[in-house]
């Protein structure tokens, strides 16, 4: 039994790791030649490789069309002799078990990272900015009851939640000009709007699966850096700001909130 997942484990996932190489390379020679198209664009471009990820190996085009048999012709000279059998080293079964492992250590360790980032939220106060929310959700036609609130023990804005979406922002939020404040807000509801935590599930778990594949971190990296670039321009359209005042607010006040993204995206919560 063993065995028999060992076995369906190493070959999907080796088919699929190979084919995400040529699929990959595609995607980045799509994405060159259309780096100056809008950033909506590149990033479900780029969302294509997260779903070539879970896609069977086994896809109805001419270069994959012969991959049944990908992995056993060219590994089975280099791992063990044909004249083993069932005494050879059980190479693939180590293999899965050590994946195993390093999957749920990585699912472990989102969780804590997760229930401790909801320990400091905790004792969040609500804050007042009802009239900036009010306008900016009109304009952005979000009809979600939706709240902010401030805290003490994060520096940089996030969003919390899909179906009750909240707001936290810094306490030093209370000392920003409205433009800030405005621009801030009108980012994290563009997140709300696009229901980025869906994506952002999705790419969690895939890179949790393909934690070993560089290019998934990579895509995952282009994805994010597009995510923030379609919000920048939804926010930009919805506080009327321009690029230069809106750029400002953002170096501003998120300059750390990138490197917060890599350790909460998992669970309920979510730092945008």
């Amino acid at each position: 039994m063993i065995d028999t997942i060992s076995n369906l484990w190493f070959d999907f996932f080796l088919n699929n790791s190979l084919q995400l190489l040529i699929f990959f390379g595609i995607i980045y020679f799509v994405a060159f030649l259309f780096r100056k198209s809008s950033p909506l664009f590149l990033f479900y471009l780029w969302t294509f490789v997260f779903l070539k990820a879970v896609l069977p190996p086994r896809i109805n085009l001419p270069v994959f069309s012969e991959t049944v048999l990908f992995s056993k012709n060219i590994l089975p000279q280099f791992f063990v002799s044909s004249s083993e059998s069932s005494s050879s080293f059980p190479y693939k079964t180590v293999l899965f078990f050590s994946w195993l492992s390093v999957v749920l250590f990585l699912l472990i360790r989102q969780t804590i990272l997760e229930k401790n980032l909801n320990k400091k939220l905790s004792d969040s106060t609500e804050a007042d900015f009802s009239d900036i929310l009010s306008k900016l959700k009109t304009k952005m036609k979000i009809n979600k009851e939706i709240k902010i609130y401030l805290s003490e023990n994060i520096s940089v804005p996030l969003t919390r939640s899909f179906l009750k979406p909240k707001i936290f922002l810094p306490v030093k939020a209370k000392d920003w000009n409205f433009t800030e404040l405005n621009a801030v807000i009108a980012h994290e509801l563009a997140h709300i709007k696009r229901k980025d935590i869906i994506f952002l599930i999705f790419e969690t778990l895939i890179n949790v699966l393909y934690f070993f594949h560089p290019l998934i971190w990579f895509a995952r990296n282009r994805l994010s850096l597009q995510r923030e670039k379609v919000c920048d321009e939804m926010a930009m359209r919805a506080s009327r700001e321009n690029s230069l005042a809106y750029g400002k607010c953002v170096l501003a006040n998120l300059e750390n909130c990138l490197v917060l993204k890599t350790r909460f995206a998992f669970m309920n919560g979510f730092v945008f």
